[in-house]
């Protein structure tokens, strides 16, 4: 379900951006600013 969320139902809603699946390419792009590379290293 999370993958379709971020690889389907996401662009679908958002002009066709994906949504983040923890690679750090999206994030530039993510709608809420969070950097996913970023708060994994904070969690180490």
């Amino acid at each position: 379900q999370r993958f379709m969320h971020k690889l389907v139902y996401f662009p679908t809603n958002n002009d066709g951006i994906f949504g983040c699946v923890g690679c750090g390419r999206c994030v530039r792009s993510c709608p809420v600013h969070i950097n996913i590379v970023k708060a994994v290293k904070a969690l180490k």
